[in-house]
């Protein structure tokens, strides 16, 4: 066999070899395909179809557009913070994109492939562009932005395809995909960015003029000035943290000590640009301080006067394009961007305390005493800020939207721990003590959690009815305790138990009051259904424990407390993660029964954030804004499930 019919029998092997794994992947992905577009369907386009509607005022037959005015209805001002640190949070999810296409390209570098970044790169930017353009023509019903969208992605596709064949199906899948990902995360991050800047610009424009008429004699700092300033601090403190990664990474020889000097005059430079942008930020601050004080006593009819004279609109005009602006709303929109950047600068610089903390924590030299010095300052000046800054931020919000969520709060810490704690007591009980009839245990602490919601929080509708005769007040009768109102009840379970040992004229103060008696009523229902479950998860989890650690804990003596804190514990930390994870996020979502058991007379103190919602959703129709709300609710379930995911991190034991 000649070298040529060799070559040519070694192409025709691999054309084989890449058109048999092309057909096995095109099965695989029609096996896949209806569960695919089921799951697109009925979980991802409802997801994308309800954040679209949060951005409009959705009525039956309009749809007016209305940004992010939805999210700081509900939130106030903390929306455009959660924003930026949105936004952050692309930008960082660009940066490790970038730390893998690095890492990938050395390796590829190692093996001897060499690889054509540059079509790679904009093969890329073509799908991130085309993927959010088909994102927002579909979610919007667009039909242009659609076909744009799908142009780009052919492209795209194209692009990349050319690419891939021109080194000879070099193995670079990853690197195209990992590029896609880190265009998509800066056009994001980037996107989201001007975005809010937009918002807060054309909510505050018309203020800030009627501010510098109602004011002429102080001076107020042009809203664009105060955040090219704050987009400066950014740029610099990154250049800061890129110039600090950069240099300890550079070889210390004389052909690059050049370059280390003009590095290390750029990193002075950049401590400048920050040591100056804070004290004009700092000033401008307290001139907008000023003028909200000194516009904030006006009334409507002033506002709305100089309105008219600079918009140049009528009154009706007017009103329905800006609402009723009056001296205090004047006031809080002035104050608005330095809450902004107070609120999300102390939240960073929590953050970034605890990464220090998380970092010294894995080291063996530790911080030592100058590191403490600055993890302190750190939380200090933090704290301070967030803290300091927050109710005001919120005080633009919606006051009984956070009520819900403080009630949903209260309702989670009532209930999960109390569920385990029960859950597995009964589970050690049932595995240890109990030897016959386990199945029927089984059974008869399953069967609260398997009936039906309605049907059993009817039942405890009952149970807790404000009668005398009701089963709940006879328990209380048992032990001289008079008759309650139960679900009718708002005051707080801890300002009745005041009341009943002290009389009925104590007075507690407001933050000792504790739940309402009709959101502890509720809590009851819950932990008897959710009780039993946790018990049957928590008997799995103890059969899978081997009998032979008992064995070995006997011989050296431990008893059974000692056995239980130092073996089965441990071995039931995932059980118990699970069953934490799983109580957490439907105690946040819970409904059905909080809105079978409320009532009107118990003013709203039961009512969680979803019945909250639902209340906006069904009685008052604002679709738009009950679905900004619940993107928030979404919003807070994620981060409490990853921050849980952070703090379990060495202590779930999978064996």
């Amino acid at each position: 066999m000649t070298t040529a019919s060799r070559a040519q029998l070694d192409r025709e092997l691999a054309q084989g070899k890449r058109r048999r794994k092309r057909q096995e992947a095109i099965l695989a992905l029609l096996f896949v395909a209806p569960a695919t577009i089921i799951t697109f369907m009925f979980g991802i386009w409802p997801v994308i179809f309800g954040f679209f509607v949060s951005l409009h005022q959705w009525r039956a037959r309009s749809h007016s557009f209305l940004g992010l005015d939805q999210y700081v209805r509900a939130l106030g001002n903390v929306a455009y913070v959660l924003a930026f640190l949105l936004c952050i949070l692309f930008l960082y999810g660009a940066y490790n994109a970038v730390r893998k296409i690095v890492a990938e390209l050395d390796d590829l570098g190692a093996h001897g492939v060499a690889v054509p970044v540059v079509p790679f790169a904009a093969a890329a930017l073509v799908l991130a562009v085309g993927t959010i353009a088909f994102a927002v023509g579909f979610a919007a019903q667009t039909s242009d932005v659609l076909l744009i969208g799908l142009v780009l992605l052919a492209a795209g596709a194209l692009i990349y395809r050319w690419a891939f064949r021109r080194e000879g199906g070099h193995p670079v899948g990853r690197l195209g995909v990992d590029l896609w990902q880190a265009w998509l995360f800066v056009i994001l991050g980037v996107g989201l960015f001007l975005f809010t800047l937009a918002e807060i610009t054309g909510d505050s424009s018309l203020p800030f003029q009627i501010a510098r008429k109602l004011a002429p004699t102080l001076y107020l700092p042009a809203l664009e000035e105060q955040m090219a300033a704050a987009a400066l601090l950014g740029l610099a403190l990154a250049g800061i943290w890129g110039l600090r990664r950069m240099l300890p990474r550079l070889a210390d020889d004389y052909a690059r000590e050049t370059l280390h000097t003009v590095l290390r005059v750029a990193l002075v430079a950049l401590w400048i640009v920050v040591g100056v942008t804070v004290i004009y930020l700092i000033s401008a601050f307290q001139f907008d301080q000023a003028a909200a004080s000194a516009v904030g006593g006006y009334g409507r009819s002033d506002v709305e006067a100089i309105g008219q004279e600079i918009t140049g609109l009528e009154r009706s005009d007017y009103r329905s394009l800006y609402g009723n602006l009056s001296g205090p709303a004047l006031a809080n929109t002035l104050l608005m961007w330095p809450q902004i950047i107070s609120v999300a600068a102390g939240a960073l610089l929590m953050f970034v305390a605890y990464r220090v903390w998380r970092g010294a924590s894995q080291r063996e030299t530790g911080l030592g005493t100058s590191g403490f010095v600055m993890l302190a300052i750190l939380l200090a000046v933090g704290g301070w800020l967030f803290i300091g800054e927050l109710p005001q931020a919120m005080a633009s919000g919606d006051s009984e939207y956070y009520g819900s969520l403080l009630i949903t709060t209260a309702y989670a810490l009532g209930t999960v721990p109390v569920q385990l704690f029960l859950g597995i007591f009964l589970a050690y009980l049932m595995f240890y003590e109990i030897s016959i009839g386990k199945s029927l245990y089984r059974v008869i602490y399953f069967m609260p959690y398997v009936a039906p919601t309605v049907a059993t929080a009817t039942v405890f509708w009952i149970m807790f009815s404000s009668r005398e005769y009701s089963l709940a007040n006879r328990a209380l009768a048992l032990f001289g305790i008079p008759a309650q109102n139960w679900l009718l009840e708002s005051k707080g379970v801890f300002q009745i138990i005041a009341e009943l040992v002290a009389g009925s004229g104590t007075q507690l103060p407001s933050f000792l009051v504790g739940p309402s008696l009709a959101l502890v009523s509720v809590i009851l229902y819950s932990i008897w259904v959710f009780a039993g479950y946790n018990a049957v998860i928590f008997l799995a989890g103890l059969g899978a424990i081997p009998g032979e650690l008992f064995e070995a804990a006997k011989v050296d003596g431990a008893g059974r407390w000692a056995a239980f804190r130092k073996i089965i514990f441990p071995l039931l930390s995932p059980t118990t993660f699970f069953l934490t994870i799983l109580g957490i996020t439907g105690t946040f979502r819970a409904f059905t029964h909080v809105y079978v058991m409320r009532q009107a007379a118990a003013r709203g103190t039961a009512d969680t954030a979803s019945v909250y919602i639902f209340v906006q959703f069904w009685q008052f129709n604002q679709w738009g804004y009950a679905s900004a709300m619940a993107f928030v609710l979404f919003g807070i379930i994620l981060i409490l499930t990853l921050v849980q995911n952070e703090a379990s991190k060495g202590r779930v034991f999978y064996g």
